[in-house]
């Protein structure tokens, strides 16, 4: 065998080894996430296939492109995607984001990258047969790791498997729409193989059904039931039997297992509601509406040029914070920041316009062409395998369009279709033999594949090195909240910000711990120490660059402002000159770039009120709360500031909303009852401070309020029995032993508090 037939098969077998591996496979590290996990295992091995295949393509001296429309559709992707980036400025976000966004240049290319090498792969060798049972097999083993956590749940593997949710997938419905393909494929070739292989497929088809039984999604009972229909009609009509009764007798076992997929789509959440709580894995998922997408969609696309090349790859949560509607802030889900909208393709239509809409949108006919002419050519080869595959490719393209998938359900999207591609080779695809070496245009074509590779190499490493940087960052977190070892934390921080200098992500956690540090330091560090002294100031120095570097790397992303804000505004509170300014110049930009949101209000009237400029704080407060009705601290904030100035006509009220939109905030029942006190309502002040007692029995000031609250309303008893418990909880205060000597004498109160 030539060597770079050698090759390709150590290729195909990476390619099939990634298809089986990709449901079940995690890291058992706390600090490194499921879909990491999932994402360097997808760019090692792809990044490996993709050298192999130029290696061999080289020593060959030809390439094997199927010609098709799917492989020409498949190439527009990136260029669409290219094309929106460079309009909306080539930003970092939208070139690999944060490694696991589906949304950016770098994955898309990645994406269509593999379709391509995987389709050329299997030209001369189709693959379906060995991808296939990978596939089953390394989704039972995603179910039976399901399986063992509901048996073993204290084993968390890592952190993986935390929660009756918790799986080695990603989010639960897309771990359901994975097990779902699975027991369509396993129901179908297991009436076809014999031997063990028909056990073990029959097995896996029963555990992937009690595992959707337990999950229970409407949408994927209904691709199982519309896949298992599609292969019978397709397959009657083939042979022949559409209208034939006995050929339906003998396929009771299908139209059983879609009947079963039809009523559990109706009644399924009825049954799998009266489960124990231990075998009921729930998740809340939350995205926007088709409304709210369609909303965002049109503030967005308002521009003629974004009309055409979108707001920019994986900008959608930007364009959330300018435009969600303001509805949003009175749901729990009120500071959630979207990546996406309502499904993966229609939000493709805000981020890359109606350029990328209509390539995806082609994608999606090519694919819709190519499988129909596959099905009703009656004289093309159709295995069993590639009919399968087949269905199960439209299926997953379908949950682009209705749901979000993670980065792992669109790449094996994409390897499937270009296993497809390779099975259908022949009578229905056409096979383009493609020179390298000799004439112009094998110097052309030459041309073409190095460019090709060299793409989808830089897509690899781009993505690569950020995840790499990702994960640093999150072993330094990790690190600094189990240990509060601030240094390692820092070094972890730092390695990650030298792997992706772009990365504004690690300069916001260098400010974090960066005012970590300087807390310390403050508190330690002596006026007359004069190392003490230069050590806080370069670590202020370095902590304000970080923050200033996060907002040059993107000045889109208010959250970079907020940090920023944040640190400027603690040195505001130390009368650092100019930090107050910057602080509210930051606080501003945040503002600008998330209107919708009320934080940035919330914060600048806190940082007014550091600098005792309480008339100006009401204002942005007023703001934030008309942005947030139920914003309990904004409340609470103005409460104390209106019982300062005397004014209990309006604190006593400001009070009563804090303690309405956070009832077991007990700080908030607190803030009532003291200011009920010194409005002298003894009765509404001590129904606010018994409750904060009964949420917090230990809490000092509402047991000192209380009793001085019994001895106005004459309980003297009551009063009497709250400051001794006050003297149990801090024996010998200096401020409760003469109040309580006064009681136990049945002497009047100190004269300060008379």
């Amino acid at each position: 065998m030539p060597l770079y037939q050698r090759l390709d098969s150590v290729a195909r077998s990476l390619i099939i080894g990634l298809i089986g591996l990709l449901p079940f496979f995690f890291v058992p590290l706390p600090w490194v996430i499921v879909m990491q996990s999932k994402m360097a295992l997808i760019c090692g091995l792809v990044g490996v296939v993709a050298i192999i295949w130029f290696v061999a393509r080289m020593i060959e001296g030809s390439v094997r492109l199927p010609w098709n429309l799917l492989v020409g559709t498949a190439a527009l992707l990136p260029i669409a995607y290219a094309l929106s980036a460079a309009f909306s400025g080539f930003t970092s976000h939208s070139l690999v984001g944060r490694a696991l966004e589906t949304d950016t240049l770098a994955f898309i290319a990645l994406s269509a990258g593999a379709l391509l090498v995987t389709a050329m792969l299997s030209t001369d060798k189709p693959i379906s047969h060995a991808a296939i049972p990978a596939f089953t097999l390394g989704t039972f083993v995603l179910a039976a790791l399901q399986i063992f956590h509901f048996f073993f749940p204290s084993i968390s593997l890592g952190g993986v498997l935390v929660g009756t949710a918790g799986n080695a997938f990603g989010s639960l419905h897309m771990f359901a729409a994975l097990v779902g393909t699975m027991v369509f494929l396993a129901l179908e070739l297991a009436r076809v193989e014999r031997g063990y292989l028909r056990y073990c497929y029959a097995l896996a088809a029963l555990v992937g059904l009690s595992m959707l039984m337990l999950t229970s999604y409407t949408d994927v009972w209904l691709m199982l039931f519309l896949s298992l229909v599609l292969f019978e009609l397709v397959r009657s009509y083939r042979k022949s039997a559409l209208f034939s009764g006995a050929y339906w007798r003998t396929q009771w076992l299908p139209i059983l297992i879609a009947l079963l997929a039809l009523f559990f789509a109706v009644f399924g959440s009825f049954i799998t509601n009266v489960l124990p709580e231990r075998i009921h894995p729930v998740q809340t998922e939350v995205r926007p509406s088709w409304s709210g997408t369609l909303g965002i969609g049109q503030r967005t696309l308002s521009d003629p040029l974004k009309l055409v090349f979108g707001s920019g790859p994986n900008s959608f949560v930007r364009e959330w914070g300018l435009h969600k509607p303001t509805g949003i802030n009175q749901t729990p889900y009120w500071n959630i920041e979207f990546n996406t909208g309502v499904a993966y393709i229609p939000t493709s239509l805000i981020t890359v316009g109606l350029l990328g809409v209509v390539v995806w949108l082609l994608n999606i006919a090519a694919l819709i062409f190519l499988v129909a002419r596959y099905w009703f050519r009656i004289q093309s080869r159709m295995s069993v395998h590639g009919f399968a595959l087949s269905i199960s490719v439209i299926v997953l393209a379908l949950y682009h369009i209705v749901l979000v998938p993670d980065a792992s359900t669109t790449v094996l999207l994409f390897l499937w279709l270009g296993i497809l591609l390779g099975e259908v080779t022949g009578d229905i695809v056409p096979v383009h033999e493609m020179p390298l070496w000799h004439g112009w245009e094998g110097k052309g074509n030459l041309a073409a594949v190095i460019v090709f590779a060299l793409a989808l190499m830089l897509a690899v490493a781009g993505i690569g090195r950020t995840l790499v940087s990702e994960i640093l960052i999150n072993k330094g977190i990790h690190t600094y909240n189990t240990s509060q070892d601030i240094d390692g934390a820092l070094k972890l921080v730092s390695l990650a910000e030298r792997v992706n200098p772009r990365s504004d992500r690690a300069h916001r956690a260098a400010v974090q711990l960066g005012l970590v540090r300087l807390r310390e330091l403050n508190q330690s560090a002596s006026a007359a120490n004069e190392q003490a002294r230069e050590q806080l100031q370069t670590t202020l120095e370095t902590t304000i660059q970080h923050g200033l570097q996060a907002v040059s790397i993107d000045n889109a992303d208010y959250q970079n402002w907020l940090e920023l804000a944040s640190l400027y505004a603690e040195l505001a509170g130390a009368n650092v000159p100019g930090a107050y300014e910057g602080a509210r110049t930051a606080y501003e930009r945040a503002r600008a770039e998330n209107p919708s949101n009320p934080i940035p209000l919330l914060n600048l009237g806190q940082l007014e009120i550091l600098q005792k400029r309480p008339d100006a704080a009401l204002q942005y407060l007023s703001a934030a709360v008309a942005l947030k009705g139920d914003l309990a601290v904004a409340y609470y904030l103005a409460s104390q500031i209106y019982a300062s100035k005397q004014d209990y006509t309006n604190a006593l009220p400001a009070a009563s909303n804090a303690i309405r939109y956070a009832p077991q905030d007990s700080r908030a029942w607190y803030n009532g009852g003291a200011i009920a006190y010194s409005a002298k309502d003894y009765t509404g002040a001590a129904a606010a401070l018994e409750q904060a007692l009964k949420l917090q029995p230990q809490y000092a000031n509402a047991l000192y309020f209380l009793g001085l609250t019994y001895y106005r309303l004459d309980r003297k008893s009551d009063a009497l029995k709250t400051f001794e418990a006050l003297n149990e909880l801090d024996p010998g205060n200096e401020v409760a032993v003469p109040i309580l000597n006064a009681l136990r004498n049945g002497g009047p109160l100190p004269p300060a508090l008379e």
